[in-house]
């Protein structure tokens, strides 16, 4: 590409919630503040069981 980009571009503010620390029933909207989430910002929801399941496709090679 060889371009210049705003670091504006690529630097965000953001949220990670862990999705493995609700247990025993289904992810809902009560569980992330809904007050710290601003149009601007990145709400990452991490999944640990794709990090099990690579683990196991790993390990069994």
């Amino acid at each position: 590409m060889n371009k210049d980009f705003p670091i504006e571009y690529v630097e965000r503010n953001a949220i990670v919630f862990y999705v493995s620390t609700v247990k025993g029933r289904d992810n809902d909207t009560t569980d992330i503040d809904i007050l710290k989430v601003k149009s601007d910002i990145c709400l990452l929801l991490f999944i640990q069981a794709l990090l099990k399941k690579r683990d196991m496709v790993l390990n069994a090679t």
